[in-house]
């Protein structure tokens, strides 16, 4: 059973003039996203009913979906005994992501073939987006490979994204080690903890796992995968997928790290 997610980032730094102006207004705050947050716990928590708070942050195109470290606008509470004036309808809830964890999300039905998981970008300044087709449930970890395999496969999906790039007319993308060591990471950490998420409990997201890593960039993007055996076939699985293909053809990015572990499939993008 094969799963993919797709994260991008551009222009980070727009982000903080996006979330700057809503906290500028006299009736609202700014709040940092903890774990574990949802909107309905940042309601329950400042006393904001969930209709005033999706008004007040029209950034969320989904608002199933806020992640560790998102900044979010809460409004001033109103007067005891008062109701707002409008309430806008309740928020559509997401089904719960498969037996786990990104960005985040009760249990799908599990098809025989199940469509591959895609996630859309994470970008500035429009937050990310998530899916609301459920996810299947993994297919059981394969047995692990030697760790020569794991480099070659890796390689192998290298050569095969610049092929494809070269295609297009794109310049190559160069490996860089760094950001391979962060994929490997984070295939670990993904099989280790048994979630498949661009959302890791252990780092945050790939560009907070970025910055941890010191690696410096000015726009970002990372594709995942899960079950696909060769690198053929983790490579057929993100071209046929539109986000993961924009990803892989961006002419934004110009390093790439890829890393595959135990069936867990991770790119990393980067320019600089």
């Amino acid at each position: 059973m094969k799963s993919i997610k797709k994260a991008t980032l551009v222009g980070v730094f727009a982000l903080t003039s996006v979330f700057g102006a809503g906290a500028a207004s006299a009736s609202a705050e700014p709040c940092n996203v903890s774990g574990g947050d949802t909107l309905a716990t940042l309601s329950n928590k400042y006393g904001i009913d969930l209709a005033s708070l999706l008004t007040s942050n029209p950034q969320l195109k989904n608002p199933n979906f806020i992640w560790k470290g998102m900044q979010i606008v809460v409004p001033a509470a109103p007067p005891a005994g008062e109701k707002p004036s409008a309430e806008a309808p309740a928020a559509p809830t997401a089904p719960e992501k498969k037996p786990e964890a990104q960005k985040p999300s009760a249990p799908p039905a599990k098809p025989s073939k199940p469509a591959p998981e895609t996630q859309a970008p994470v970008s500035t300044p429009k937050p990310t987006t998530k899916p609301s087709a459920p996810v299947a449930t993994p297919s059981p970890k394969p047995a692990e490979k030697p760790a020569a395999s794991q480099s070659e496969f890796a390689d192998q999906v290298v050569t095969l994204v610049n092929q494809e790039r070269a295609k297009a007319g794109l310049k190559p993308l160069a490996s860089d080690s760094a950001l391979a060591a962060m994929a490997l990471d984070k295939a670990k950490d993904m099989y280790t903890n048994n979630y498949f998420d661009h959302n890791s409990p252990t780092y945050g997201s790939p560009f907070d796992m970025m910055k941890s890593y010191g690696i410096s960039y000015t726009y970002a993007g990372e594709n995942i995968a899960k079950g696909q055996r060769t690198p053929q076939d983790v490579m057929n699985s993100w071209m046929n997928s539109q986000g993961h293909r924009e990803n892989i053809l961006s002419p934004n990015f110009t390093k790439i790290g890829v890393a595959y572990y135990n069936g867990e499939w991770v790119q990393e993008f980067i320019a600089n």
